[in-house]
């Protein structure tokens, strides 16, 4: 994930692992108020699934859980986005 201070875009890059670190406080509060998280749509339609969480082995739901955690305020308030949308340079 990048973090761009000067623009206020996160970048989350596509993979197979929990797409976030901290990007939301323990009380769902944005971390990173005026950021516009940039995600790969796969990846947080499967990442952030309460169907694909269930479905999940027990050693892998935590990461289910963080990605929510600090994902989902961040979808609540309309501030995350696909890479496809427009980014400025160098995102």
């Amino acid at each position: 994930m990048l973090v761009d201070g000067q623009s206020n875009n996160a970048l989350v890059r596509p993979r197979r692992e929990a797409l976030t670190t901290n990007l939301a406080s323990c009380h769902q509060q944005l971390a990173f108020p005026d950021a516009i998280v940039r995600a790969d749509q796969q990846e947080a339609d499967f990442w952030l699934s309460q169907k694909h969480m269930d479905a999940a082995p027990q050693e892998a739901k935590h990461s289910f859980q963080g990605a929510m955690a600090s994902l989902n305020p961040y979808v609540l308030a309309g501030k995350m986005k696909s890479p496809t949308a427009k980014a400025p340079m160098g995102l």
